[in-house]
């Protein structure tokens, strides 16, 4: 019976030592906690550094500068080739009208959607592509 209390009494100090090795662990020392939060600012930093040095180009604009370059070169060649002005000036208004709802579709779909930061390419400082 003697053993049997004795291995209780080991027992019980083995489970006291796991509880104040657990209990010791739930909050770290105020260096540790310092040199962890530093830790965590010094990569915050250079997060932020290397998001700053990346150039970000929106794909969005893209088929409006298009839409917009070809339609101004179809219209000045239908000033030039039309020679009836009334015609032409048809021609070349319907062409700026193409133009302008070109531009106000593509600031529609800027303002209401969330694509934009998805058709985004970043270069990198040197000019590559991230």
């Amino acid at each position: 019976m003697n053993t049997n209390s004795h291995e209780k009494n080991d027992l019980d100090k083995l489970i006291m030592q796991v509880s104040q090795s657990y209990g010791a662990g739930d909050k770290p020392g105020i260096e540790l906690n310092n040199l962890l939060k530093a830790n965590v600012r010094e990569k915050e930093a250079a997060l932020l550094m290397a998001a700053k040095s990346k150039k970000r180009i929106s794909l969005w604009y893209l088929p409006m500068i298009l839409n917009s370059a070809i339609f101004t070169a179809l219209a000045f060649m239908m000033q030039i080739i039309i020679q009836n002005s009334v015609v032409s000036q048809v021609a070349t208004g319907v062409c700026i009208y193409i133009i302008l709802a070109g531009i106000l579709l593509t600031i529609a779909g800027i303002k209401l959607s969330n694509f934009k930061a998805a058709f985004t390419i970043e270069l990198n400082k040197g000019g590559s592509l991230a």
